[in-house]
Formats: C-alpha cells, sequence, structure tokens
C-alpha cells in the first residue's frame, strides 16, 4: 500500500484496497487491514491521532495482491498429492478423498503398473497402496526404519497411534492436545500426559536419550508451546535420574523444567 501513495489525486490508496477487498477482487497477507475494517465504525468516531496511526499501521502492514481463481486440480492429481503427504495410500491415510473413487482409480494404475498394492502395514486397511516410484525406498524404509527418538504432540496429523492404529497393551494413551509422545521406530516408548504432569515409561532403555531430546524440543517451543515452565509430578521411580541427568530440576517431590534451558 506505501508504494500506491501519491500515484491516486484526491484518493487514498487506503480506502480504494479496503472497497477492492470487500469486493474479493484483492487481498493482503496481513490482518491489520481486515482488523480495521471490522473496527470501520469506532475509527471513524476516534481521535485524529488515533486515525492517523491507524493508517500508518494499514500502510505498513504487508503486501496486497490481486485475487485468482483457486484452479481446481484433478482427481487424479488428488490422488498425486496425498501420495506426496503419505506414502501408503488406503482408506485410513487418503484424507479429504473419496476412498471408493480413490480405490477405482487405484485398481487401474495397479494394472498400468503406477502403483503396487499389498498389505504392508498391520492394523490399517487391507487395500493398501504404494506409488512404484516410491516402492523400493518405502520398502527400505519398512526394514531398516530409522531408530531416532522423535517426540509429537498426541494430535498431530502424522501422529497415528490412537487414530489410524489402535493403541494395545500398555503402550496406551489419550489423543489430547496436552499430552506429548516419543516414538522410537514407530512404537510409543514414553508420554507426558496432563500438560506435563505425568510421565509413563514403556521402554526404560531408551529414556535417558528420549528426555534429552524433550529438553531440547520444549526449550524450542515445539512442545507445549504455551508452557513457560514445566512440572513432572507423576514418574516412575527408576525415571528420577534421568530426569535429573536431562536438565529438570529437583523441587520437593516434583521435577521442573523452565523454558530456556538450553
Amino acid at each position: 500500500m506505501q508504494g500506491l501513495t501519491g500515484l491516486l489525486v484526491n484518493a487514498s490508496p487506503s480506502e480504494v484496497l479496503m472497497k477492492l477487498a470487500e469486493k474479493g477482487l484483492v487481498h493482503a497477507d496481513s490482518f491489520v487491514p481486515v482488523r480495521q475494517w471490522l473496527c470501520r465504525d469506532k475509527l471513524l468516531k476516534a481521535s485524529v491521532r488515533q486515525r492517523a496511526k491507524s493508517l500508518v499501521m494499514a500502510l505498513t502492514a504487508g503486501r496486497w495482491e490481486l485475487s485468482r481463481p483457486v484452479i481446481e486440480s484433478t482427481f487424479e492429481q488428488q490422488l498425486e498429492q496425498a501420495f506426496d503427504r503419505a506414502s501408503l495410500l488406503c482408506r485410513e491415510t487418503a484424507h479429504g478423498l473419496s476412498w471408493s473413487l480413490a480405490l477405482e482409480t487405484l485398481r487401474v494404475w495397479e494394472y498400468t503398473g503406477r502403483v503396487r498394492r499389498g498389505y504392508f502395514i498391520e492394523g490399517l486397511s487391507g487395500a493398501q497402496f504404494i506409488r512404484e516410484t516410491d516402492f523400493a525406498s518405502v520398502m527400505l524404509a519398512f526394514e531398516q526404519p530409522r531408530d531416532d527418538v522423535i517426540w509429537m504432540s498426541a494430535v498431530d496429523p502424522a501422529q497415528l497411534w490412537g487414530k489410524e492404529l489402535s493403541n494395545t497393551g500398555e503402550r496406551t494413551f489419550l489423543r489430547v492436545p496436552g499430552t506429548a509422545v516419543a516414538l522410537q521406530v514407530g512404537m510409543p516408548i514414553a508420554v507426558f500426559e496432563r500438560q506435563g504432569q505425568t510421565l509413563r515409561v514403556f521402554d526404560p532403555a531408551y529414556l535417558p536419550g528420549a528426555l534429552r531430546i524433550f529438553v531440547r524440543e520444549y526449550s524450542q517451543c515445539r512442545l507445549f508451546p504455551s508452557l513457560r515452565r514445566l512440572t513432572v509430578k507423576q514418574y516412575p521411580p527408576e525415571a528420577a535420574d534421568a530426569l535429573a541427568n536431562a536438565g529438570f530440576s529437583r523441587h520437593m517431590l516434583d521435577y521442573v523444567l523452565y523454558r530456556g534451558y538450553l
């Protein structure tokens, strides 16, 4: 908007752009103009100083662009995009697609050699497909999975336990925002529940390394980003040393981790 200042005679670029935005012809990459438009009645009654301040904010609030119609993808393009998101497609992983329509197309692709069909992951639906171009790399990942420990929010779309995959045995946890789960070779090895107040351990051998990774991820606001302090009140006795060695501070019977430890 600032670049248009002085180009219009007896008109404000802000007013012109807002009128065009109301018609859906332009849009901005900032919410400031939208907030000002929603509060336009209050701005008309505001003081000169407040109106001038709002105009300066609008002039420097971001870039404006013509609104272009969204070109819809064909169903085959949507299938390719689904394969890009998930290397294996089945009923559970084909999000946003009609599985009956997808199955018809995938059967044709199987016949023409574009995909391979099989039963690759136990717990998912029987009809599972992998693109021919991805088959070798996906099978190698199945046979030689990375053993890195990965912490994720339980509700992360990439976290499948409790959603596409059913929790079994003792490795059961709720798929809610207040839970973070550690995965090693795809299996849950530990979880922080109730906003970190409860630590449950499924595989003690990996706990020391998993907690060090948790401290790093928490310090970088990748886990529990709204909590500046995490207090572990319930934990197995054998986890006490691992918590202390990872950087948690002992407060009475609790272990506390502050943001910015690293």
